[in-house]
């Protein structure tokens, strides 16, 4: 995806560098990503920080109050973290599930020329963040002990 994301990132770059100063752009890359060394240009960017496959995908989340992407699991990931999810809409062969992400209602559209942070802010009074239990049932970690018992003792 190394051949739509870096040049969105770098026009994002600017505008929000221009636009909203005190906010930063952080890239975590997918761990399977085909053209990582694709994105070493944007370590020049003043407002863009690469974060590598090191640092956990939820520590991330509970700092971040945007999240952009064209499609990824990631949307659902972000759910309970209070993160506001962007899909990119028809920017690339993948348009087709980005639009699916919006009539999901996991992300909210996002148009390539637009502002993301003040998108954001103009969503937040009211905008419904997705909780966690919209997709993912309650973990019952006694029931869970008490299955795989009965599966240990079947064996």
């Amino acid at each position: 995806m190394a051949d739509y994301y870096v040049p969105y990132l770098q026009e994002m770059a600017g505008v929000v560098l221009q636009q909203n100063p005190d906010w930063e752009i952080w890239v975590k890359l997918h761990p399977n990503e085909a053209k990582p060394a694709a994105y070493d240009g944007l370590k020049s960017l003043k407002n863009i920080r690469l974060v590598g496959n090191e640092t956990d995908l939820n520590s991330l989340l509970l700092q971040s109050k945007i999240q952009i992407s064209i499609y990824s699991t990631t949307f659902y990931d972000a759910a309970g973290f209070g993160v506001m999810n962007f899909s990119l809409q028809q920017y690339s062969p993948s348009s087709d599930y980005a639009f699916d992400m919006v009539q999901e209602g996991i992300a909210l559209p996002l148009g390539i020329k637009e502002n993301p942070v003040s998108r954001y802010f103009s969503e937040l009074p009211s905008h419904q963040f997705l909780e966690r239990q919209y997709i993912y049932a309650n973990f019952d970690a006694v029931a869970a002990k008490e299955r795989i018992e009965k599966l240990m003792i079947r064996k």
